[in-house]
């Protein structure tokens, strides 16, 4: 029997027809990561702000863009379709650090962040001590407070109460060459509810330099300014403050935790500071135009 032999040219035809998806055959040479940056990112079907809308990202969403127009637009895969959304919405800058979460060997239940990946090492050395200083502090307290269980003997009264002091974080920026990473000691003696205590760490990771609020607020009238805002901005919000605050009472100064984010900072406030207990610990976003 007399076999037929497909020409060699139509079966590469076949193959590319059958392994390549319409739109994104270079993906792998011009593809890149980017977030959104704003609320509520549209989605439209061709590069044009008249095109329809096929879709909505939300702020934070990662996406994987194939292509940018000379005219402002991403090309991004959506629903597995090809679609396109504004790159003025879009940040393309590599995380700053890779965060690990660690266990202190001592205490499980104190966590601590390590970070790798920094391009200074000398930086990233400096950072990684200053981090881990934190979780031996949280340590010692923690041994500190399990000496006063001892003496205040609360389990003669509260049976299986014990004193304890834990610690976690969230890594809050990591973007550029900045890193802000938000400590939260959770301290319980056997009252009605423990103390969360927030402890904030800024770094610039070019130089490995721990970044404090009078680093960035750096007069007295740049502090001021700040103070006022966030102070509006409570009136604007009263349901989650306590009713009589004063400008005054919101207080600005080298013991103000805070943290970046992409427009500026974030001013955050220690239980009962601002607020009652129930609202935690509050936070209040102060645009980089406010200080600069």
């Amino acid at each position: 029997m007399k076999r037929h032999h497909l020409p060699l040219l139509m079966l590469g035809l076949l193959f590319m027809i059958f392994t390549i998806k319409p739109g994104f055959a270079d993906a792998a040479t011009k593809q890149e990561t980017a977030k959104v940056t704003v609320d509520q990112l549209n989605v439209r079907e061709k590069p044009s702000i008249k095109s329809k809308k096929v879709g909505t990202l939300k702020k934070g969403t990662m996406l994987t863009v194939f292509d940018k127009t000379k005219s402002g637009w991403s090309q991004i895969q959506y629903n597995n379709k090809k679609a396109y959304v504004s790159t003025n919405y879009l940040d393309f800058s590599k995380p700053a650090a890779t965060v690990k979460r660690l266990s202190h060997e001592k205490r499980k239940e104190i966590k601590y962040a390590k970070i790798s990946n920094v391009k200074n090492k000398a930086a990233e050395k400096k950072a990684n001590s200053i981090l881990r200083k934190h979780a031996d502090k949280a340590y010692a307290y923690h041994l500190k407070l399990k000496k006063q269980e001892k003496i205040d003997k609360p389990g003669q009264t509260m049976p299986g109460c014990h004193y304890f002091n834990d610690s976690d974080f969230k890594t809050k920026f990591n973007q550029g060459n900045k890193l802000s990473i938000v400590f939260t000691n959770y301290e319980y003696q056997c009252g009605a509810h423990g103390m969360p205590v927030v402890t904030s760490y800024n770094f610039t990771l070019n130089n490995g330099k721990q970044i404090k609020l009078n680093d960035v607020l750096t007069t007295k009238t740049k502090k001021t300014k700040v103070q006022k805002y966030a102070y509006n901005y409570i009136l604007k919000n009263p349901a989650r403050f306590y009713p009589d605050l004063k400008q005054s009472n919101v207080k600005i100064n080298s013991n103000t935790q805070f943290y970046y984010y992409d427009s500026g900072i974030v001013l955050i406030f220690q239980a009962y500071e601002i607020a009652p207990y129930a609202a935690g610990n509050p936070t209040i976003k102060i645009p980089a135009s406010v200080y600069k």
